[in-house]
């Protein structure tokens, strides 16, 4: 809020967003390409080198500021991210013993627990490796990077809540063409509909 005058927020919060598509696209790919040639905590030890560099930049490019008068603790934004969390590892420990079409396995679900779902049907259901996995999550980086660039302008055209709106039904109707996978569908089919 500080840092970006109120004409240029919209354009910074596109590119964050295509930072973050890209992120969750390339994310299953490079954790592929680790396991490929490393064991598993290296998925984990790559993101150590990136927090050093990003606390590093933060302090020498993040200006300090402070808000002249702060609210209150947000109690609830912190109860919906503490409920959010738990949901998505619930319904990932629940998706083995009721499997991944239970209607509780797959309203647990969404967004962030789409790509993991997605990556995991991929090699165990088509028997896709890591890195296959990941190479097939390539599109959504691409399709996530035009969207958040396109929704700035899309904003200024035809209102923010009108795209906000658009987006998430978007996002519902790709998430809802989960519950038609199967086995023995193409995996060329899978890539169309996310």
């Amino acid at each position: 809020m500080d840092i970006f005058p109120r004409e240029e927020r919209g354009k910074a919060i596109g590119i964050w967003s295509a930072i973050a598509g890209v992120g969750i696209g390339l994310g299953p790919f490079v954790g592929g390409l680790l396991l490929e040639w490393f064991s598993w905590s290296s998925v984990f030890w790559l993101n150590v080198p990136i927090v050093a560099v990003a606390l590093v930049a933060g302090f020498a490019l993040v200006p300090e500021s402070r808000d002249p008068k702060p609210g209150a603790f947000d109690l609830r934004g912190a109860g919906l991210s503490i409920a959010m969390l738990v949901t998505l590892v619930y319904g990932i420990i629940e998706a083995s013993p009721r499997g991944w079409t239970d209607p509780l396995v797959l309203g647990c679900f969404a967004m962030m627990g789409s790509v993991f779902a997605f990556t995991q049907y991929l090699q165990f259901a088509h028997g896709f490796s890591a890195l296959e996995a990941g190479a097939a999550m390539l599109p959504l980086a691409l399709g996530l990077v035009v969207g958040s660039g396109a929704s700035n302008r899309l904003a200024e055209g035809i209102g923010r809540t009108r795209v906000i709106a658009g987006g998430l039904i978007g996002v519902a109707a790709v998430l809802s063409t989960s519950l038609a996978w199967t086995p023995d569908m193409a995996p060329a089919l899978l890539g169309l509909v996310t």
